[in-house]
């Protein structure tokens, strides 16, 4: 976890001039109350300097709506990193614009 923030926070830092962004696989875990592998990478991307509103889970996009103005922010690189499972990111997600 600690090594996957590390690098994360290596790449936003390094592209921030292109606002590239990045989509975090992760199918161990879903936000939820409690300890979490979401909320643990986002904190931990926190502490290293990652703005809290440049993180999103794919998870609190619930509605059509929502979905759409988050894929538009990250397509845009006002949110740069994305994290959700690989069934929710994996299929019908067009947010390659400024993909790394």
């Amino acid at each position: 976890m600690a090594r996957c923030a590390e690098n994360v926070a290596d790449i936003y830092f390094k592209t921030s001039r292109n606002k590239s962004t990045q989509l975090i696989f992760c199918d161990t875990s879903v936000p939820k109350p409690g300890f979490n592998i979401y909320d643990e990478l986002k904190d931990r991307l926190i502490m290293l300097g990652v703005p809290e509103c440049q993180v999103a889970f794919i998870h609190s996009a619930n509605t059509e709506g929502k979905r759409a103005s988050l894929f538009a922010k990250v397509r845009k690189g006002t949110v740069r990193i994305l994290i959700g499972s690989t069934f929710k990111l994996g299929l019908g997600v067009n947010i390659q614009n400024k993909l790394i």
